[in-house]
Order: C-alpha cells, then sequence, then structure tokens
C-alpha cells in the first residue's frame, strides 16, 4: 500500500468521525438562557507584559463613544496584573475597561529584543507614559464577568467604537451585537479560538507560567506583545505605548494584509508571526532549567508565517465574526453542531456534484508528498553526496589535493573550485555541483614521538558557505535543485591519532571529533513523483536549520603481517532541527498551495555504535531511542480547499504531534467564514475533542463497552450529552431538543 493510500485510511475515520450526520431532532424548550443581576462585577488582568499597579476603570459605551466622565467602578491590578471591580448598580450596557498608569505603575518586559533603556526579556520598568492606554470591550448583562486586557482587546475596542459609529446603532441590542462582532472578528483575523476577554493571561517571560498554560494561551499572549514588537520595527522610532495605540487606529481603519506588496511601514501578519517566533525563543532562552518546550507552538507558527508569506493577500482584512457570535450560549452549542453536519453533507453528496471525502485526503496525501518515504531515499542520497563533497572541499583546502572524494570532480574557477557529482549512489542519479563561498581555517599537522611511534593532531574550522546546482534522481522521485539554493554551516574537526609499532605488530589508535553549528539549507525545489498515475509535483522553496551536530569516532586498528583486527566506537548527539516546505503541489487534476513547517529536537538524545572486525568477520551493537529517550518532533501542513455547500475556501491545518517513542497526537483545524472547527485525536485515550470559534466544545470516546458518550459545552457550562443507544448515537441538549448521529 502506498502512502497516499495509507494516509487516506487514517484520515478517513477522522473525517468521518466529525462529519456528523443528523437523521432527526426533537421538540421541546426554548433556547433562552440569559439572566439578570442587579450587581455585576467584572474581574481579569492586564498584559502588555504583566501591568503591575495599573489604574483600572470602567466606563459605559453611550451612542458609540465611551463616556470617561462616568466612571462605573474603578481598582488597580496586583502584583501579578489581576484586578477585580464592581460596576455602580442599575447600568446593564457595554462598557469598556481601561487600563492607565498612575503613581508607581510597572510594565513587565515581553519584547524579545528588549524594551530601551537596558530593560531586558523578563524585567520590570516603570510605565510613565501618561497616553498610554489600553482597553477591553464587553456586553454586560451577567453577575460576573471575565475581562482580560491586552493589546488585541485593544484593537477590538476600537474596531467596536468604530462599527457602532458608521453603522448608526443606537439601541442597546445593536451595540451589544457590534461589541460582541467586534471581539470576534479579530479573534478570526489572528487564529485565535474563543472570546478575547475570556481567554487567561499569561506572562510569557515566566517559564514556569509558560509550561503551565495551554498552547492557545501562549499564543494569544505572544501575539499580543508581537504585535508592538513588529510596529516597532516597522517604525522604530515609536514607543512601546505609542506602537500599541498606532496599531489599533490603523486596523480599524481596515484591518492588516497578510503580506506587504511593498515595502511599506504599514505591519502585516507576516511581520506579526515573525515577531511572535522572536518573543517564543526568548522565551525559550529565558528557561534556566532547559525543560520548557515550546517546540510544537513554534512549529505551528513558522507553517503560518511561511503559509501567509508563500499563500498570502496583500488586501487588507478585519477578520470576520462569527455568525453566532452574538446568539446564546445554547444556541450557539446547536449551531456547531449544524455546521459540522453542513460540512460532512459537503463532502458527502453524490459522485456527480461533489468533493469527496476520499478526494479531500487525497489532496491532504498530495502535500504530504515532502514526507514521503521515497522522497527521503532521494533526499538521504542527496546529503551522502554533499557529505562527499564536504570530504573533498577539506581536502582541497588543506593542500589542494583533487581527489578527497572518488566520486566528485574538482574544477578551479575563479575565486575558488566548485565540486561536481555525477554517478550513481544506492540506484539514485546524482547530478550536483557545489560552488565554494567559504573561509577555512586548516591547522598544521602537529607530529609528536611517543613511546614506539609518533602522535600525529590536527585541528581544522571553517565557515563553510556553497551554492547548489543539479538533480537527484530515483526510479521513484526526481528532485531539481534549482538556482539560488545555498548551504551554510559552520564546524570543526579534530584529529588525534596514534602510531606505534612493537614486535612485528603496528597499531593505530584514531580519535576523530566533528561538530557542527548553525547548519542553513536553503533550495528552490522541483520534486516530482515518477512511475505512479496521476503523479505529484512541487515547485516552491525548502528551508532547513539544524542547531547543532557533534560526531566522536574513536578507532582501534591492530595488524600484523597475517592478520588484521579493528575495533571502533561511535556517538552521535544532535541539537534542533526545523524544516519549512511552501509552495505548489499540482497533479494532472488539481493544483494548490501549501506549506509545510516540521520541528525535531533531539537535546539529550545519544545514538552510539560499537563494533568490532577480525579474520573478515565483524559485529556491531547500537543503541537507538527509547520510550524514555527519543527526538521530540512535531509538524505543521497548511492548505485550502473547496468544499461543496461552503461558501468559502477551507484553510486546512494538519497538525502532528509526536507524545513517545510509538505515540503521538493529530489536530485538524478547518477556518472558513467566520467559522473554526477543531478537531483533536488521542489515539491512546480512544477520544475526539472538536472545539469552534465559540468557545463550544464536544467532547467524545468510546468506552470497555466500545459505546460512545460525550457532552458538549460552551465556555465551562454543560448544554448537551452525547449517549449511545441500541446502535444510535443520540445528542440531548438541556431545553429538551436533540439529535442522533
Amino acid at each position: 500500500m502506498s502512502k497516499f493510500d495509507r494516509f487516506k485510511n487514517n484520515l478517513t475515520p477522522l473525517m468521518l468521525a466529525i462529519a456528523l450526520t443528523a437523521c432527526g431532532g426533537g421538540g421541546g424548550g426554548g433556547d433562552d438562557d440569559s439572566g439578570g443581576s442587579t450587581s455585576v462585577t467584572l474581574s481579569g488582568a492586564a498584559s502588555k507584559g504583566i501591568i503591575i499597579g495599573g489604574l483600572v476603570r470602567a466606563y459605559p459605551v453611550i451612542n458609540g463613544a465611551v463616556d470617561t466622565s462616568n466612571v462605573l467602578g474603578q481598582t488597580t491590578t496586583g502584583s501579578d496584573g489581576t484586578y477585580n471591580l464592581t460596576l455602580s448598580s442599575g447600568y446593564s450596557g457595554p462598557v469598556v475597561v481601561r487600563i492607565t498608569p498612575t503613581t508607581g505603575t510597572l510594565m513587565r518586559c515581553d519584547l524579545s529584543g528588549g524594551c530601551g533603556s537596558g530593560v531586558a526579556f523578563g524585567q520590570d520598568y516603570a510605565l510613565t507614559d501618561s497616553g498610554f492606554a489600553l482597553n477591553a470591550v464587553v456586553p454586560t448583562g451577567s453577575s460576573n464577568i471575565s475581562v482580560n486586557i491586552t493589546v488585541l482587546t485593544d484593537v477590538a475596542t476600537q474596531v467596536a467604537l468604530k462599527d457602532i459609529t458608521m453603522g448608526g446603532a443606537t439601541s442597546a441590542s445593536d451595540i451589544q451585537a457590534a461589541v460582541t462582532a467586534a471581539n470576534s472578528k479579530v479573534a478570526n483575523r489572528f487564529g485565535v479560538a474563543g472570546d478575547l476577554t475570556k481567554i487567561a493571561i499569561v506572562d510569557i517571560t515566566n517559564p514556569t507560567a509558560v509550561a503551565a498554560a495551554g498552547q492557545g494561551g501562549v499564543k494569544y499572549n505572544t501575539l499580543s506583545a508581537a504585535i508592538v514588537q513588529a510596529v516597532q520595527g516597522d517604525s522604530p522610532g515609536l514607543s512601546i505605548e505609542q506602537a500599541v495605540a498606532a496599531f489599533a487606529e490603523d486596523f480599524a481603519d481596515g484591518g492588516i494584509a497578510d503580506k506587504a506588496d511593498t515595502d511599506g511601514t504599514k505591519t502585516t501578519l507576516q511581520e506579526i508571526l515573525a515577531s511572535t517566533l522572536d518573543i517564543l525563543n526568548a522565551a525559550v532562552a529565558a528557561d534556566e532549567s532547559g525543560n520548557l518546550d515550546l517546540g510544537g507552538l513554534i512549529t505551528i507558527i513558522t507553517a503560518e508565517e511561511s503559509d501567509v508569506q508563500n499563500n498570502g493577500s496583500t488586501d487588507e482584512s478585519e477578520g470576520e465574526a462569527s455568525d453566532t457570535a452574538n446568539a446564546t450560549e445554547l444556541a450557539q452549542a446547536k449551531a456547531m453542531v449544524q455546521e459540522i453536519r453542513n460540512l460532512g453533507t459537503g463532502m458527502l453528496l453524490s459522485t456527480a456534484d461533489r468533493v469527496s471525502i476520499e478526494a479531500f485526503a487525497d489532496q491532504i496525501a498530495a502535500a504530504t508528498f515532502a514526507t514521503d518515504d521515497n522522497l527521503s531515499e532521494v533526499l538521504d542520497v542527496m546529503a551522502i553526496a554533499l557529505e562527499q563533497i564536504a570530504a573533498s572541499y577539506m581536502a582541497f583546502a588543506e593542500d589542494g589535493s583533487t581527489d578527497g572524494s572518488p566520486i566528485v570532480t574538482v574544477n578551479i574557477v575563479s575565486g575558488g573550485a566548485s565540486f561536481t557529482v555525477n554517478t550513481t549512489i544506492e540506484g539514485v542519479a546524482v547530478s550536483l555541483t557545489a560552488t565554494d563561498l567559504s573561509t577555512i581555517n586548516v591547522g598544521d599537522e602537529v607530529e609528536t614521538p611517543i613511546s614506539g611511534g609518533t602522535n600525529t593532531t590536527q585541528a581544522i574550522s571553517a565557515q563553510v558557505n556553497f551554492s547548489i546546482l543539479g538533480a537527484v534522481e530515483s526510479s521513484s522521485v526526481s528532485l531539481n535543485v534549482n538556482s539560488g539554493s545555498s548551504v551554510m554551516v559552520t564546524l570543526s574537526y579534530t584529529s588525534d591519532e596514534d602510531d606505534t609499532a612493537s614486535g612485528g605488530t603496528s597499531t593505530t589508535v584514531q580519535d576523530e571529533d566533528l561538530d557542527l553549528s548553525n547548519l542553513s539549507l536553503g533550495l528552490n525545489v522541483t520534486l516530482a513523483e515518477k512511475g505512479v498515475g496521476n503523479p505529484v509535483s512541487f515547485t516552491g522553496a525548502m528551508s532547513a536549520t539544524l542547531s547543532a551536530f557533534s560526531a566522536d569516532i574513536d578507532e582501534t586498528d591492530t595488524q600484523t603481517s597475517s592478520t588484521y583486527e579493528e575495533s571502533w566506537m561511535e556517538s552521535y548527539t544532535a541539537g534542533t532541527f526545523a524544516m519549512t516546505l511552501s509552495g505548489q503541489f499540482s497533479n494532472a487534476t488539481d493544483s494548490f498551495f501549501a506549506s509545510l513547517a516540521l520541528n525535531a529536537n533531539a537535546t539529550g538524545v545519544t545514538l552510539s555504535c560499537e563494533g568490532s572486525m577480525s579474520g573478515g568477520t565483524s559485529s556491531e551493537t547500537c543503541t537507538d531511542e527509547n520510550g524514555s529517550t527519543y527526538v521530540d518532533a512535531d509538524a505543521t501542513l497548511i492548505f485550502k480547499v473547496t468544499v461543496n455547500g461552503v461558501a468559502d475556501a477551507i484553510s486546512v491545518k494538519l497538525i502532528v504531534d509526536r507524545t513517545g517513542l510509538e505515540s503521538g497526537q493529530a489536530t485538524l483545524e478547518l477556518k472558513y467564514g467566520g467559522v473554526t472547527l477543531n478537531a483533536a485525536v488521542d489515539s491512546v485515550a480512544q477520544t475526539l475533542t472538536v472545539t469552534n470559534q465559540d468557545g463550544v466544545t464536544l467532547s467524545v470516546a468510546e468506552g470497555s463497552d466500545d459505546k460512545v458518550t460525550g457532552t458538549i459545552t460552551n465556555n465551562g457550562t454543560q448544554y448537551a450529552t452525547i449517549s449511545e443507544v441500541s446502535g444510535v448515537v443520540l445528542v440531548r441538549f438541556s431545553d429538551g431538543d436533540f439529535e442522533s448521529f
């Protein structure tokens, strides 16, 4: 079975599980879950980063404007940025919660490059700019409301006030609807699920807090900081306070573009995602224990940045509000079931007019061509060829030798040399040329007399920089490396060899150490399948980095006139490896853009081999990964697909995370219009969890009796139960309505 077929078969149960096809509905009850209260309490936290001792005030929204003459309540934030205040009795309309500095207010720096004047990431500094303000806007109506205040809630506040004014909203219900829609739009634009004002504040400079938070919370809080960092990158003269205000004002005027069509000063989503990566890496670096693992989130953001850079729009957008943003929580729960049913129906229509589940799986499978086993074989051979080029290069750099490798041809060119491999390796045809643009420092061999022989040492260091051009082709896959491709790496090599002789026996003991760091590979490539029907091809960019790699090889050779014996010990370690692939996938019937990001962390993993050879017989024992020590890896794939019955193209994000030696978790996110569906499968726990943009969560599990049970909740409140009766899966809502799956 091909990899594509295996992938399709693995994906189909997941899609069928979330493609809920209802066969009936029940009666009873309404969906009004509202209540009333005479006292309203607001609580939350404020961060750009954490704001300590800030003045928090609540103001009413009257006719589309914030009435700052009427303070509904006020307090100050604590040492952790939290606050709690009670509104004046009698007011029940929309409220803007605003934080401003006062005497003694501090703000924690959460920018990766620091906050000026010697203030480093994680340090507190005095917030003295009287013009600084962060806002959040919420519709009131319940006794206790969570209102967290961030840069993104400030943006949503400006959008809400603009929409209220331009839309002519005057009634309390219209104003509240505009407030809720604004929060939903901004969340949608930045790929955040749930109500912006309810997402928990996380001190991203505190490794303990970050480790304890969920991935979504860390992403949201990092995005908030990254906005300011990106704006300052575009306009270095702006202070942090000015950057916050400038971005909110610009966004309210029409939103932001995915990427810039010119090198302008307006901040784009791509720039914000790039700053998000910088801040996440700063958070990891701030962890002195070295235990903070943000690799999965870094991979997701890397894929998102690559996607908007290569496939994004230059048109500005504020995002799209959820159609059910202003519905009751029960209605939102029902709407989520209907949305999943519509999506499933669109995939399972008749053959004549459907985009079938098989075709959908084929499209994802085509995008996973970049991780196919046949392609891995080609890449492995390309690595061997580059390794031989490196060996030839080292020999040439040392003494001008052109025979450092039997498969490499050296040609002298202006300013250096080019190294060409034109042969077949393990059945794969290779035609690669690397042109040297490197700097190398080759130390002299130092010979020192020792008892019975000579000790020889040598040290070599280099900043390797090659441009690469050529092709690698197997019977299954062809890989063309186009112009503009390069590889760069810093390396050091040391050799220590003892050669001795005694009584007709000569012995060589050699210790070689190779250290690579900052490996960077940038390739413009064309990949294509061969020998299959409707082959997949890819044209685009492939980049890879490896933070570190070390090899320690010890070898002892003993030789007499009639015998030869050899023993060796090899040890290999590596750091973090990251790869991105972005471009166009196509076959005879379809063409689409996709972005893939892969991250692997081998820190703490040592692979070793010990072997010997005597009398023509050899043996070797090697260690490998195990249950407690394995390479931590994750991947994210993003692309778009069209499904019948869904007006907008669906952005698909597939996330795979290795959680053990032979275990993992998969998450599938579908985003279209104002809808976001996130389906997570845990193969070990046998659970499926689907969440949406309104905070609705559907959770199902298969019990020991092979029956399905579950719940549907919204912001922590349960609105339905799921059970299996006589082979039929029933959803019973809290108002008495039901659906069957």
